[in-house]
């Protein structure tokens, strides 16, 4: 192809490698201005590509901008930014719901062996109408004095939601992974339920108390005789006590003979022969052991919950098992 008239690549290019081999023999002294002058007749050329490109990325930007306006641009990356956190807030949820999962069949696995409790149900239920952080350890209470309630008092029970359209009955037991918290009252409803805390001064149910085999010095019953041992495991029978409510954060066991040496540390756990509650689950650990003035030869202990209620979230109802194969 040619150029123009006479004109052709051929004689471009010999003209080129003449005043090459032209400046290699005259030397730098001629070379670098020559150089210099050859830049600057070929400057304008070489900037067209880059003016061009240029020109071709900034109507690429208005192109793909869409021609927005600054308000259009910030209301764009503000309703990006409530997408995004939406998702995050998706992808938390998630995570709980398979956290719930995996904690539902933890418990199975770790009961079934030893009872039905694979033919009760386990329901996940989320305490609702509740503080977001466990602040302080007292909560207000808003039906006010007409109600019987002072400021401060404290509150101990939970609303829960559920997934179940069908009210539960009263009684069914509340746990965790690792505590029986509480049981259901009579307030129940479509997808919601009350849960009684174990703190509740209305909660109250039979319970037992294991003692650590430490060594310490027991009394144990004969049939003729008392004779005092040193507690082992061959001999460290579990006491069958009444488990109440304090209402102040504490579980109050009355009653207790003194001679069974039960101190601070010892577990109170659930007898798991209840037909609600077929398990042995703990429930806390005695804190106190207080003498009874009136008589000497019991005590009463106080048991602090092994499950923080203050920061209660998440529970399982065990529900009894439906008739004909429904769910409860």
């Amino acid at each position: 192809m040619k150029l123009s008239g006479n004109v052709t690549k051929a004689r471009v290019l010999v003209a080129l490698m003449v005043a090459a081999m032209a400046s290699s023999l005259l030397g730098r002294h001629v070379a670098v201005p020559l150089r210099r002058t050859v830049g600057y007749v070929l400057a304008p050329v070489g900037d067209v590509g880059m003016y061009l490109s240029m020109g071709l990325k900034s109507e690429i930007g208005e192109i793909r901008s869409g021609g927005l306006s600054a308000e259009e641009a910030r209301r764009l990356r503000e309703e990006i930014s409530a997408l995004e956190r939406q998702l995050q807030a998706v992808a938390s949820e998630k995570a709980r719901l398979r956290h719930s999962l995996r904690t539902s069949a933890d418990i199975s696995k770790m009961y079934a062996p030893t009872s039905d409790v694979l033919a009760h149900r386990l329901v996940p239920a989320r305490v609702v109408l509740s503080e977001s952080l466990p602040y302080g350890r007292t909560r207000l209470v808003n039906v006010g004095r007409s109600g019987g309630a002072e400021t401060g008092t404290w509150v101990t029970t939970r609303l829960v939601h559920t997934d179940r359209a069908k009210a539960l009955p009263e009684g069914l037991a509340a746990i965790t992974s690792q505590a029986l918290v509480g049981k259901t009252t009579s307030e129940t409803g479509r997808f919601t339920a009350r849960v009684r805390l174990v703190t509740d001064p209305g909660f109250g149910m039979p319970a037992q108390i294991s003692r650590r085999a430490d060594g310490r010095i027991v009394i144990i019953d004969r049939e003729d005789s008392a004779e005092e041992v040193r507690l082992t495991e061959e001999n460290n029978v579990r006491i069958p006590v009444w488990a109440g409510g304090g209402g102040s954060g504490w579980i109050v066991v009355p009653n207790v003979t003194a001679y069974h040496n039960v101190q601070p540390g010892d577990w109170l756990l659930t007898t798991g022969d209840d037909h609600m509650l077929p398990i042995q689950i703990a429930i806390g650990r005695v804190e106190k052991v207080e003498p009874n003035p009136d008589d000497p030869q019991v005590v009463t202990l106080r048991v602090r919950p092994l499950e923080d209620l203050d920061a209660l979230r998440d529970v399982y109802i065990i529900a009894p098992p439906v008739r004909g194969g429904g769910r409860q």
